[in-house]
């Protein structure tokens, strides 16, 4: 804890600088969001032909967040990999006195705090905009989410891991976006079979939460015990590989 509470702080003061720096990406970022909800707008007024009052675009927001959660929580560990190996820079991130994973394991929770920091602005903003018109009480929603996005991580662990171990892995890398759709999709509650994939779960109990329903104490426990058991998974494929990478002295070069 020691070691790891500097460079937690270390990371995000590089995270602020590059955001300060490079303000328009960050600008952009939040217009983007925004703009996804405008879209939404229009595609329930004006194609769906339906009221705002109709639940209809609350049902397609809560896509959008879960989406969002997922792609955060997956995308962490495994680009930051896909980076530093396009830069030729992993070797360096030996130097400090933490281990990889565990190095990419604070980077995954600011990322994680800032596109939640991020999403509760675009939502708030396109709360005001609509006067108040959003009907779904969006904190069960982010509790199951936020729950559930470790399983994610554990998943982006596992691919960081065969990108340091194969450089060209990269289609596998994005092809996972679209399996992210499909866990974000997937009937997992009540709890059943499904429940056993990442994420699914969460996104299910989040689903279920934003349209009335009662997420109890025991699903939320379940939630947390499956993101807990995929991060460790996920971490310790990673290291295996990682050890094996470094046993064949391709971390540096392709």
């Amino acid at each position: 804890m020691k070691r790891a509470l500097p460079h937690l702080f270390n990371e995000l003061r590089l995270m602020l600088y590059l955001k300060r720096r490079y303000w328009y990406e960050t600008v952009l970022g939040l217009v983007f969001l925004l703009g996804l909800g405008a879209a939404l707008v229009y595609a329930v007024v004006t194609v769906g032909g339906k009221p705002l009052d109709s639940g209809a675009l609350d049902t397609l927001i809560v896509g959008a967040v879960l989406w969002h959660f997922a792609a955060a929580s997956y995308a962490s560990a495994s680009n930051d990999i896909a980076e530093e190996t396009r830069q030729r820079t992993v070797e360096q991130l030996y130097i400090v006195p933490l281990s990889l994973a565990r190095l990419l394991g604070l980077r995954a929770l600011l990322h994680l705090l800032a596109s939640a920091m991020t999403l509760c602005v675009a939502v708030a903003a396109l709360q005001w905009l609509l006067d108040g018109r959003l009907q779904s009480d969006l904190g069960p929603l982010l509790a199951a989410a936020l729950l559930a996005a470790p399983s994610l991580a554990g998943v982006g662990y596992a691919v960081a891991g065969v990108l340091l171990l194969a450089k060209r892995a990269e289609l596998t890398h994005g092809l996972m976006y679209f399996a992210l759709v499909s866990l974000v999709a997937l009937p997992a509650f009540p709890a059943n079979g499904f429940a056993l994939l990442p994420y699914a779960l969460g996104a299910a109990a989040a689903k279920a939460a934003a349209g009335g329903a009662v997420i109890d104490g025991f699903t939320y426990a379940l939630i947390a015990a499956n993101s807990a058991a995929w991060l460790a998974a996920g971490v310790l494929l990673f290291r295996t590989l990682e050890r094996r990478a470094r046993r064949l002295g391709v971390l540096g070069h392709w």
